[in-house]
């Protein structure tokens, strides 16, 4: 169970596309927006694994929901997280949330886990850091959850082209990178294409924003296992 778990819940340790980055870290929740995200993810083209994703902000409080798996497996995660300014320029975030697998005719196991991230932006450069799993997840004596940990940082060259790099890990393994660029042709659109090293595979995207409505696109290439496709629609209030 050890094998199947890590397998199946690391689809949870890192944002599934570079739209959804700053969702991830809570403390971007200092940015006190209201607003409502969902989103489908469908991996490698494979039907029953499916992701459905709802984050909710209120102010400076996140909520989120996830729920991966068909009706035979489901993962489900249920999440409360914060930010605030620590100091002009520099924020920090916490987040707790529940976690359950469920297996049909089987077990349904429950834990939780601790997320903290910081961030800093300064002019047209911005980074993040964050750590997931802190608590190191169990689910029985030898089913645990391993700890996660990113490194963002993201650079506006011009009002049209930005660019990103980011540094990924698990516990003691060697990291990995995520790479990229932004391209806004015109106000209303903006075009991802980047490349994830583990495993080695492009990774592209779309999103319009028409008003205080986004809608996105994104997706990567898995030499082996094939595409997978990421639609995302968010709405702002304020």
């Amino acid at each position: 169970m050890l094998i199947f778990l890590f397998t199946v819940f690391e689809s949870f340790l890192f944002p599934p596309s570079f739209f959804l980055e700053s969702r991830f870290n809570p403390a971007n929740l200092v940015e006190k927006r209201v607003s409502a995200t969902f989103n489908i993810e469908n991996m490698f083209s494979i039907p029953g694994l499916n992701k459905y994703n709802l984050f909710l902000q209120l102010n400076n409080f996140g909520f989120t929901v996830v729920s991966f798996g068909n009706e035979f497996y489901r993962e489900n995660l249920l999440g409360l997280g914060l930010g605030f300014e620590a100091i002009k320029g520099f924020h920090l975030g916490l987040d707790i949330s529940l976690l359950n697998y469920w297996i049909e005719n089987g077990n349904s196991e429950y834990s939780y886990t601790l997320k903290v991230g910081s961030s800093y932006g300064k002019g047209s450069f911005k980074s993040s850091l964050w750590f997931t799993n802190l608590n190191f997840p169990k689910f029985s004596e030898i089913d645990c959850l391993p700890l996660g940990y990113e490194l963002f940082t993201y650079y506006q060259g011009n009002e049209q082209l930005s660019f990103y790099f980011s540094v990924r890990g698990l516990e003691i393994n060697f990291p990995f990178f995520n790479f990229g660029l932004d391209f806004h042709p015109y106000q209303i659109v903006k075009f991802i294409l980047g490349v994830n090293t583990e495993p080695l595979k492009p990774e592209y995207g779309m999103a319009i924003q028409l008003g205080r409505l986004e809608l996105s696109y994104s997706g990567s290439n898995h030499r082996q296992l094939g595409l997978t496709h990421l639609f995302n629609l968010s709405f702002r209030i304020r």
